[in-house]
């Protein structure tokens, strides 16, 4: 699906396009190619404030996820690993600014 909306927009058909990001980027799930591809059609569209509202979601759930990956190092002793307190950081603040955007 990403695929074809990628394309509709290459094509300048960035309205198709927008009707196939749109579910795609509410998912609660969804991918960051599908936030920024949303993003793209919204600011072919002008709507400029809301692109920037998808892009900002699509950092956020980056650090959310790159901070996930991590966590596993909380559960290590101290002496182990030091990055599960940094990835415990960051996924407390993307869960806030998440929540902040929805």
């Amino acid at each position: 699906m990403l695929d074809r909306a990628k394309a509709l927009l290459d094509a300048g058909r960035t309205a198709e396009a927008l009707a196939i990001t749109g579910p795609l980027a509410d998912r609660d799930d969804a991918s960051h190619r599908a936030l920024a591809l949303h993003s793209t059609a919204l600011k072919g569209l002008g709507r400029r404030q809301e692109a920037l509202n998808f892009d900002a979601l699509a950092v956020i759930r980056s650090e959310y996820r790159a901070g996930q990956r991590h966590l596993a190092c909380d559960r290590l002793p101290r002496s182990n690993c030091s990055i599960g307190d940094t990835a415990l950081r960051r996924v407390r603040g993307a869960q806030t600014a998440i929540a902040g955007l929805t």
